[in-house]
C-alpha cells in the first residue's frame, strides 16, 4: 500500500519500487520487514522480482491497526551498492466489520389487538443496531428473505421505530405477520412475529321479550326488552340500545341480555338494539312500539327547524303545548337518523296554547348532518315530535 493509505485489505502484500536492479539475495525478512502499531514483527515471506520486492504476511492482519513497513540498508543493487538510509512508509488496514445483526426487532398488530374485522391494519415496528438500521421486510412466510428485494429502505438509525399500514391476505381466521430488519452491512436480525384473528363476520341479536315479532302494542309509557346475541368466533363485546323517542343506554349481559323502563312516546317508538363483537362488527334487531296515552294533558309537540347554523353550534326550534300541566321540554339530537346521542338543555312551560321552544346548542363538528326531535314531558306523559335534520357550515 501506498504511504499514509487507509481502509487497507487485511489480506493485503506488501510491495516496495526499487529505481534500479537490485541483488534479490540481499532482499529477505532481515531487510525488508513489517510491524504493527504495538511494535510487534509480523511474520511472513519476502520475495524479488523485476525491481519489486514484495512482503507476504504469514496470516491476515489486524482490523483497525497502523502498520509500518521498513527497507533496511541491508538491502543492495547488483553492483553492491547499499541503500544510504532506512526506507521505511506505514498504512492502516480497514475497520473491524460489522458482523452483528439488528436485534429487540419487535411487530405489533394494531396496538396488540386480538381481533380485527378489517384486512387493513397498521403494524408497529421497532429494532436497534449499533451501527444503523436500514430497512425492514415484512411477510407473511416465516422462511428469512434470501433477496435483496422486497426490502423497505429507512433512514439509518440506532433505533428504529415506525409505523406501517399493511394488508391481510383476504379470509376469517388467525394471521400471522413476520419481520426482519437490515442494517448497513447487511446483517439481517432475527424475525419477529405477531398474530391477529380476521373476523369480518357480522354477529346475530333477536329481540324475544316481550314479543319476538317486528311490533308491539304497550299498555303503560315504558317498556323492558330481552333478548339473545352469539358470535362464532370471539364473542360478544356489548349490547346497547337507542330509541326514536331519545336515550340510548347499555343493556344488561351479552349472550343473554335485558333492558329495563325505556319510555314510550305517544303513538310510535321504534327501539333498535345492536349486537356487537370483539372484532367490532355490528348486527341489530329493531321493534316498533306502539303506545297510545288515555290522558288528555299529555304534551302536544311539533318539532320546527333550526336556524343560525354555525360550524359548531345551532339553534333548535319548535312548539309545546303543555295541556294545562307544568311541563319540561327539551331536544334529543345526534349524527344518526333515529339515534339521538345527544340531549340539549331544557325549558320549562305551562298553559293551554301553543308555547314556543328555543333552545341553542353548541360543541357541533363542522360539514356534518344533525338529527334531532323536540320532546316534552309532564305528569301524563312523555310526547316526541317528528325528526328535523340540519347541517353545520
Amino acid at each position: 500500500p501506498a504511504s499514509n493509505a487507509t481502509g487497507v485489505a487485511i489480506s493485503s502484500t506488501i510491495t516496495a519500487t526499487f529505481s534500479e536492479d537490485m541483488s534479490s539475495s540481499t532482499i529477505n525478512t532481515s531487510t525488508f520487514t513489517l510491524s504493527s502499531s504495538s511494535g510487534s514483527n509480523i511474520s511472513g515471506t519476502v520475495s524479488y522480482s523485476n525491481k519489486v520486492a514484495t512482503f507476504t504476511p504469514s496470516s491476515n492482519l489486524s482490523y483497525s491497526t497502523t502498520y509500518t513497513a521498513t527497507i533496511t540498508t541491508g538491502v543492495k543493487d547488483s553492483s553492491g551498492n547499499a541503500m544510504s538510509s532506512n526506507y521505511t512508509w506505514s498504512f492502516a488496514t480497514a475497520s473491524t466489520p460489522d458482523t452483528t445483526a439488528p436485534t429487540n426487532a419487535s411487530v405489533t398488530i394494531n396496538s396488540g389487538a386480538s381481533y380485527t374485522n378489517s384486512t387493513t391494519v397498521t403494524l408497529s415496528l421497532s429494532a436497534t443496531d449499533n451501527a444503523g438500521v436500514t430497512a425492514y421486510y415484512i411477510s407473511t412466510i416465516s422462511s428469512t428473505p434470501s433477496s435483496a428485494s422486497g426490502w423497505t429502505s429507512v433512514s439509518s438509525t440506532t433505533s428504529y421505530s415506525g409505523s406501517v399500514s399493511y394488508t391481510l391476505s383476504s379470509g376469517d381466521g388467525s394471521k400471522t405477520v413476520y419481520v426482519w430488519f437490515k442494517d448497513s452491512s447487511g446483517n439481517v436480525s432475527n424475525a419477529a412475529s405477531d398474530d391477529i384473528t380476521l373476523d369480518t363476520t357480522a354477529p346475530t341479536i333477536n329481540i324475544t321479550s316481550p314479543t319476538s315479532d317486528a311490533t308491539y302494542t304497550a299498555t303503560s309509557n315504558t317498556i323492558s326488552l330481552g333478548g339473545s346475541a352469539s358470535d362464532g368466533t370471539n364473542g360478544i363485546s356489548s349490547v346497547t340500545w337507542s330509541s326514536s323517542a331519545g336515550g340510548s343506554g347499555t343493556a344488561i349481559g351479552t349472550t343473554s341480555w335485558t333492558i329495563s323502563s325505556i319510555s314510550l312516546s305517544n303513538g310510535d317508538t321504534t327501539i333498535t338494539v345492536t349486537a356487537k363483537d370483539n372484532a367490532g362488527n355490528t348486527a341489530t334487531d329493531t321493534i316498533t312500539v306502539t303506545y297510545k296515552s288515555t290522558s288528555t294533558n299529555i304534551p302536544k309537540v311539533s318539532t320546527g327547524s333550526a336556524t343560525n347554523v354555525t360550524e359548531t353550534s345551532a339553534t333548535l326550534n319548535g312548539t309545546v303545548n303543555a295541556n294545562g300541566l307544568t311541563t319540561t321540554a327539551w331536544f334529543n339530537y345526534g349524527t344518526n337518523s333515529g339515534s339521538y346521542t345527544h340531549t340539549s338543555s331544557t325549558q320549562t312551560i305551562s298553559g293551554s296554547s301553543d308555547t314556543a321552544i328555543s333552545i341553542s346548542i353548541s360543541g357541533l363538528t363542522a360539514g356534518t348532518k344533525y338529527y334531532y326531535t323536540l320532546a316534552a314531558k309532564n305528569s301524563a306523559g312523555t310526547s316526541y315530535g317528528s325528526e328535523a335534520s340540519f347541517t353545520t357550515s
